[in-house]
């Protein structure tokens, strides 16, 4: 971990008859990274039309540890990618043609989206068990 601010704080009723010395140890990730699963999202080739990708956001301290749901994010061009918040995940869904930045709470971390009009044509593929 990064930086660590060690602090001691004395609790207690005004009176002085309960005190106590808490030390409190704060520490500050050395790095934060914000990913997405895919950063081109394509228009989908569907009757209607209209609709992109979408993929999921992922915000890490120190490597490995998901802080996702510890933060907000923003997009710099909403015409291109929003975000939504379904409680478990958090997705960048593609709105329009262009590129967007996301960025995570105070800036700590960004990724760029690209948004493409290239139809990705749905395809079913049919599958058939052959043993249990």
């Amino acid at each position: 971990a990064g930086g660590v601010a060690v602090d001691t704080r004395t609790v207690g009723s005004s009176g002085g008859a309960a005190t106590d010395a808490i030390a409190i140890e704060i520490r500050s990730p050395s790095t934060v990274t914000l990913t997405v699963a895919d950063a081109t999202l394509s228009a989908i080739g569907c009757a209607g039309g209209g609709s992109y990708q979408s993929t999921t956001l992922r915000l890490a301290a120190d490597g490995d540890l998901d802080v996702t749901r510890l933060s907000s994010y923003t997009s710099n061009d909403t015409s291109v990618a929003v975000l939504r918040d379904d409680g478990y995940t958090v997705r960048v869904l593609g709105v329009g043609p262009g590129s967007a930045t996301i960025s995570a709470y105070g800036n700590v971390a960004s990724v760029a989206v690209t948004v493409e009009d290239a139809v990705v044509t749905p395809e079913l593929v049919a599958r058939v068990v052959t043993s249990l």
